[in-house]
C-alpha cells in the first residue's frame, strides 16, 4: 500500500500498479527525504517541482501534499502515467498537475525552472548521471535547483564536478541524497 505521508492528503491511499516495472518509495524513505528536504529549504510553499521517472506519482503528490504549487510527472511509459494520472485525480490535484509522456533522457523543454526536481530512476543504469546534463540543458533544473535522488546503494553514480552532494542517507539497500548544481 501506498499512502500519502504528510500534508493536506496525509494517509491518503494511491493506486498502485500491479507489475514489477516500478518500485514505489517505501513510507519510511520517502518521509526520511522529505525531512531532509524541509530542514534544507524550510518550506515546500509556492515550489515547482518536477517527479521524474515518477513511476505512481507517489513523490510528487507528496510534495504537493506539503505546500508545492506544481508537480510535473514524467515518464516513458503510458502504463505508469495512466496509474499517476488516476492518482492525481484521486487526491483531485489536476490544476496543479501536469503529466509529460517523455522520456527523462528526452525531455521537452520545460515552461519555467524547478525548485525541487525528484530522480528515482530505475536501478543499475546510470541514468541520474545521464538525465542530470539533458534536465539542464532543457531548462528543467539550474543553479539553486534542489535535486532529490533515490538510488541503489551499490550503484550510486559519481556525480560531476558541476554537482554539489548536500546529505545522503542509506536506508537498507537505497541511498537517498540531496544535491544542487554549483553556483
Amino acid at each position: 500500500m501506498i499512502r500519502i505521508i504528510g500534508g493536506l492528503h496525509r494517509s491518503r491511499k494511491l493506486i498502485q500498479p500491479n507489475t514489477d516495472h516500478t518500485r514505489p518509495t517505501m513510507d519510511r524513505v520517502r518521509e526520511a527525504l522529505f525531512s531532509m528536504i524541509i530542514h534544507h529549504l524550510g518550506t515546500l510553499e509556492g515550489s515547482v517541482v518536477l517527479d521524474a521517472f515518477c513511476g505512481t506519482g507517489a513523490i510528487g503528490l507528496e510534495a504537493l501534499s506539503r505546500g508545492a504549487a506544481h508537480c510535473s510527472f514524467m515518464d516513458y511509459s503510458r502504463d505508469v502515467l495512466n496509474i499517476t494520472q488516476r492518482n492525481v485525480a484521486l487526491l483531485k490535484e489536476e490544476a496543479r498537475s501536469t503529466i509529460i509522456h517523455a522520456s527523462t533522457l528526452f525531455p521537452p523543454p520545460a515552461p519555467r525552472t524547478c525548485d525541487l526536481v525528484f530522480l528515482d530512476p530505475p536501478y543499475g543504469q546510470n541514468l541520474i548521471q545521464k538525465a542530470l546534463p539533458v534536465l539542464q540543458e532543457k531548462n528543467w533544473i539550474s543553479k539553486g535547483t534542489l535535486l532529490c535522488l533515490e538510488m541503489s546503494a551499490d550503484d550510486a553514480p559519481q556525480l560531476s564536478r558541476h554537482v554539489i552532494c548536500l546529505r545522503e542517507k542509506k536506508y537498507g539497500s537505497t541511498l537517498i541524497a540531496l544535491a544542487e548544481i554549483k553556483p
